[in-house]
């Protein structure tokens, strides 16, 4: 795991940015009292510069190590958030403008500690170990709440001072620097003493008035959401008991949003209000469903979250000790089998799945039927996937099965690449799609174009640099006779022009 100054290092960016809530000090408690500055403030950073205060911090997210890109959890975790997100739209928290400017984009963590954090310019970042800890989907979605508020409501520009306002990109630097320096802590130690970045940090602290409206505007987004308002109360309980039972560091989410009191009482309150009025409550058997699924979701999250052997062997010694009549069983059994593939021990992975096949019937939801055919896909056992299938999660499952074959065929293979090429022009955000995309074309021998789309996953994960270096490579291999069309070839230029033009106002912007 990596460490900066005995600290994970999204930790630190999070009690760094304290965008994700606030460790009060005495002052910070007496600020917190003050007038927050309306919206419109002159005090607060641009949407712009706030933009790219994120797009800096967010491309050095997806170079780490503990970035992760799993399919199945991404689109599990987009599918709670995105209803907080358009509820958000909907009552009028999420302004036309911001939503235009901003990312609005998700990053899994690999870190078995409990925490989330929102950051500049409408990014978040959610710890695997919380999502394996949280028990249904309405505890997550009471997480998401109240990271999207500290966006929509702009606690981050807010809490800062109208000169460090003026300089985002003095602000990420000094954030990115000790991203950059988390093997050298006493190098870390000593960039956080100096006054620009104990500055910095101190504007960017949240009051408790920010935690207090996080809570509020994210609890108002729940039930039209679809998620049980209950979930904010159960969440609460939850991180309370589990930190007083482990006080060992795991749970930063507990320093930067500091359980008070108050703050439970009043979500207690709130949820006690709301019940003569739960006529929005989804069926019961939506609710089961939505349960089965997060149980396989909070295994997998778990199995992904810590690597080390005598973790993963603890998945297998659980799904031994299943009952399978329980709930549970099921889900065990999944981990099981994810856990034995990642220690390399292919019979003990298909007789946990073939396990966990057997537990299925008729009343199966069909979203946990598809993460039990991902899975096989995933262990490389006989499945059938459908590479033209509308759902993201599918169709690079599809894909990866076709390029784990000696030989692919040629047909199934310029299939392949139609299908990634019509998705990565509806979806030119999506780096794992063009990242497949590569490897098909490369499969195919069109190394020109499979360069290209290398070129835009680095684009896609904000790496400007990185993309024009591709780019340029790309030139100089069509220089060289590799044979390319005149259409990529005039793309190709054009993009390089582009990203020279991108990458030199940005060292501008860094200069003023």
């Amino acid at each position: 795991m990596l460490q900066t100054h005995g600290m994970n290092i999204f930790r630190l960016l999070t009690m760094t940015l304290v965008a994700a809530g606030l460790l009060c000090t005495t002052s910070q408690a007496l600020q917190a009292q003050s007038a927050l500055p309306n919206l419109g403030d002159d005090t607060a950073m641009t949407l712009g510069a706030e933009r790219q205060l994120g797009d800096q911090i967010g491309r050095e997210i997806y170079r780490d190590a503990q970035y992760v890109s799993d399919p199945a959890l991404d689109a599990y975790l987009a599918s709670i958030w995105q209803p907080l997100y358009q509820q958000a739209k909907k009552n009028g928290a999420l302004p036309p403008e911001m939503d235009a400017q901003f990312a609005w984009r998700l990053f899994l963590i690999r870190d078995k500690s409990v925490n989330a954090f929102a950051l500049p310019g409408g990014y978040f970042g959610v710890h695997l170990g919380l999502l394996a800890l949280a028990e249904t989907p309405d505890e997550m979605a009471s997480v998401l709440a109240h990271e999207v508020t500290h966006v929509t409501q702009r606690h981050i520009s807010r809490g800062m001072s109208k000169e460090s306002a003026q300089t985002p990109w003095l602000v990420a630097s000094i954030l990115i620097g000790l991203l950059a320096m988390r093997s050298n802590p006493q190098a870390t130690s000593a960039a956080l003493a100096t006054g620009q970045a104990v500055g910095i940090q101190g504007q960017l602290n949240f009051s408790r008035d920010f935690e207090r409206e996080a809570d509020r505007l994210g609890f108002t987004l729940m039930q039209p959401a679809g998620y049980a308002p209950e979930g904010f109360v159960a969440m609460f309980e939850m991180l309370g008991k589990a930190s007083r039972l482990s006080d060992n560091g795991s749970f930063p989410y507990l320093r930067t949003h500091p359980l008070t009191t108050e703050r439970v009482a009043d979500m207690r309150a709130r949820v006690g209000a709301l019940q003569p009025t739960s006529a929005m409550k989804p069926p019961a058997a939506v609710i089961a469903a939505r349960l089965d699924l997060h149980r396989f979701m909070a295994a997998r999250a778990g199995v992904l979250a810590d690597q080390r052997v005598d973790a993963q062997k603890f998945y297998l010694e659980q799904a031994e000790a299943a009952v399978p009549s329980s709930a549970q069983y099921p889900a065990a059994q999944y981990a099981a089998a994810l856990a034995a593939w990642q220690l390399r021990d292919r019979a003990q992975a298909q007789k946990f799945y073939e396990r966990l096949r057997a537990s299925l019937n008729s009343q199966t939801p069909p979203a946990v039927q598809e993460q039990v055919r991902w899975l096989g896909a995933e262990l490389q056992l006989p499945t059938a996937l459908d590479i033209a299938s509308p759902n993201r999660v599918e169709m690079l499952y599809a894909v990866r099965q076709l390029l784990i074959r000696p030989q692919p065929r040629v047909a199934d293979l310029a299939t392949a690449a139609s299908r990634l090429q019509d998705w990565t022009s509806d979806n030119p955000s999506d780096a794992d799609a063009w990242t497949e995309l590569a490897r098909v074309l490369q499969a195919q021998g069109q190394r020109t174009r499979s360069a290209m789309a290398s070129a835009e996953a680095f684009r896609a994960q904000l790496d400007d640099s990185a993309a024009l270096a591709q780019y340029i490579a790309v030139q100089n291999l069509m220089r060289q006779g590799v044979p390319a069309d005149k259409v990529d070839a005039a793309i190709v230029d054009s993009r390089v022009r582009q990203l020279q033009q991108r990458v030199r106002d940005e060292g501008t912007q860094r200069k003023l």
